[in-house]
């Protein structure tokens, strides 16, 4: 058993492998160059709104729910239709291409869905999904749109978070 043990991998201590950025002002000695940038954890602060419309979820649950549907749905088990609200185009075609590679007969389960928030009105979220007897990483772009008033010819639109980008590897 000890020989068992002797064998395993030790962790250790990787240093920070960024290049150092300069400051204009103070040069390589600045130390407001030398703090990382902090990185939203996705979704931000409710915005304004209101109860029931969706927008306004707890902790990382929306993202880990959308991740849900798209696995199910490049799986084949879930329609394609009830993402089509909440992809653009591009996403669209991007699902339908994928959807034959990573179809499987078994429910597909997901190991893990990382989520950030570069900016305010843009989230990335990347899922790692097992589809059969393989594991695949899918990454997500979403924006968010701003509520749209009705026009003529144009029905009005609540604010929403749209998958702009879908991609598989």
């Amino acid at each position: 058993m000890q020989a068992l043990l002797d064998q395993l991998p030790e962790l250790a201590e990787v240093p920070d492998s960024a290049p150092p950025y300069d400051c204009a002002e103070h040069g390589i000695a600045c130390q407001e160059t030398a703090a990382p940038m902090p990185v939203r954890v996705f979704p931000p602060e409710p915005r304004t709104a209101t109860a029931g419309s969706g927008e306004a979820c707890a902790g990382t649950l929306w993202p880990r729910q959308f991740a849900q549907a798209i696995v199910e749905t490049l799986a084949g088990l879930r329609p394609f239709r009830q993402l089509a609200g909440w992809c653009t185009d591009q996403a669209q075609a991007r699902i339908l291409a994928l959807a034959p590679l990573l179809r499987t007969d078994r429910q597909p389960a997901i190991v893990r869905v990382l989520a950030s928030q570069p900016t305010m009105d843009v989230a990335e979220v990347t899922v790692i999904a097992v589809f059969g007897a393989r594991t695949r990483a899918i990454a997500m772009r979403f924006e968010h749109r701003p509520a749209r008033p009705a026009a003529p010819g144009l029905p009005g639109r609540p604010a929403r978070w749209l998958c702009m980008v879908i991609e598989s590897g």
